[in-house]
This record gives C-alpha cells, sequence and structure tokens, in this order.
C-alpha cells in the first residue's frame, strides 16, 4: 500500500460509487479526507478507503458457497442488489 494520494475520481472508482458520494460521504465526516491546494481539493487515501469499505463488525456474512451477500458503506451492512436512498436536509438538495 503507497502514500500515493487519490482524488476525488479515483476514490470513486476505488470504490466503485460515483464522485457525488464519495463528496456527500467526505462532507458527512464518513469518509476522511484531506484538503490540499489552493482550491483546497479533496485527496483520499488507500488506507481509509480500505477502512471505509470494511465491515463494522468481525463477522462479514456470506453465503455458505463464499458469496458475498452485501457490501459495507461505512461501516454499514447494504444487502447486494438493493438500492440506497439519499436524503437531504433540505428541498434544494446536497448544499
Amino acid at each position: 500500500m503507497s502514500d500515493k494520494l487519490l482524488n476525488t475520481a479515483e476514490a470513486a472508482r476505488f470504490l466503485r460509487v460515483s464522485q457525488a458520494s464519495v463528496r456527500r460521504w467526505s462532507d458527512g465526516g464518513l469518509l476522511p479526507a484531506r484538503r490540499v491546494g489552493r482550491r483546497r481539493e479533496r485527496r483520499f487515501t488507500e488506507a481509509d478507503l480500505k477502512r471505509f469499505l470494511a465491515p463494522a463488525s468481525p463477522a462479514s456474512k456470506t453465503a455458505h458457497d463464499g458469496v458475498q451477500k452485501e457490501v459495507f458503506i461505512g461501516g454499514t451492512a447494504v444487502p447486494l442488489h438493493s438500492h440506497v436512498a439519499t436524503f437531504y436536509n433540505s428541498d434544494e438538495g446536497p448544499t
């Protein structure tokens, strides 16, 4: 594992989610980010991204055939093939 910092697009590819999700999780404090440069752009370490994907508890649920049945988002188990809804604090959406 390197100490290289990943930008938002690279972190989104690593997590297999949209860049908007990465920004939202970072803003919400679920995903640690460092701010760099004059524009205060987000940068993520691979270690932080792997920790974000790790289960909150040591017991990960898999079927008896070894197929993973859920993914972990911010330490929360989300069943595969389910939908995740986004809720905002206002009618305008994310701020």
